[in-house]
């Protein structure tokens, strides 16, 4: 399910502006999301009264939303994201297709959107320097092309992702990265590894691994050794790697 679930996903980031999936539209409920406000709504931003009454709605959670109709094949759990935001991310491609950063981007835009269609909390970790959380969609779009130009401290992210998961157990979690972290995350045994894989285990979280990345080897293999493991390898229950360089992106 979990497979099914990113490869219709990834169906979509490739031309994320336009492909994507909504569903068939049911009817409206009450909600917040303005990108999901249905046609009467929008006209009342015409009107300066009927825009201020709209921006206090908006507030109380009571604007009319299109509620749509779920594809079966996606997933219906809580959704928690971990995107690298760290200079390493920012290669040499910046701001192009090749750009680490933009297909990152992309995959977390497309996950927050699925998680908007079928109503499950969605939870964005970005990671840098800092760690910066997000709830909401417009927040999130606002500051997840930031530069940071930091390095990755991942840490703080990931005791972030934890306390994420006792408020939403059984939920995925995506990372988003091209793997270039700390040392002590190549070790199995590490504390930091053995506490994050606990917590998912108790969780019953399943974590997938998307690797961003030009590399077809050391991504995967610690300092070119095929007997070494990685950080996706010690975290993630499934990886698949997005190549920038590569013509046809998704190669592993």
């Amino acid at each position: 399910e979990m497979i099914g679930r990113l490869n219709g996903i990834m169906n979509d980031v490739e031309s994320e502006a336009t492909s994507i999936t909504h569903g068939a539209p049911i009817g409206y409920v009450l909600g917040d999301e303005l990108s999901r406000m249905s046609p009467q709504e929008y006209v009342n931003l015409a009107h300066p009264d009927l825009r201020l009454d709209l921006k206090r709605r908006i507030q109380e959670h009571s604007v009319q939303v299109v509620e749509r109709e779920t594809p079966e094949s996606l997933g219906q759990g809580p959704m928690i994201v971990l995107l690298d935001g760290s200079q390493s991310m920012m290669n040499s491609y910046c701001n192009t297709e090749k750009c680490r950063m933009t297909w990152a981007v992309a995959m977390a835009i497309m996950l927050y959107r699925r998680a908007m269609i079928t109503g499950q909390p969605f939870i964005l970790h970005k990671f840098s320097y800092n760690t910066y959380s997000f709830r909401q969609y417009a927040d999130f779009l606002k500051e997840v092309m930031v530069m940071e130009n930091g390095g990755t401290n991942v840490d703080p992210a990931m005791d972030a992702a934890i306390k994420s998961l006792k408020e939403y157990p059984e939920g995925d979690m995506v990372i988003l990265s091209d793997c270039e972290l700390g040392r002590k995350w190549y070790d199995p045994e590490g504390k930091e590894v053995l506490d994050f894989s606990r917590a998912t285990a108790e969780a019953k979280c399943k974590v997938v691994g998307v690797l961003i990345n030009e590399s077809e080897a050391s991504a995967w293999h610690g300092d070119g050794n095929d007997t070494t493991s990685t950080p996706f390898q010690n975290l993630c229950h499934v990886a698949f790697q997005i190549n920038p360089e590569h013509s046809d992106m998704v190669t592993r």
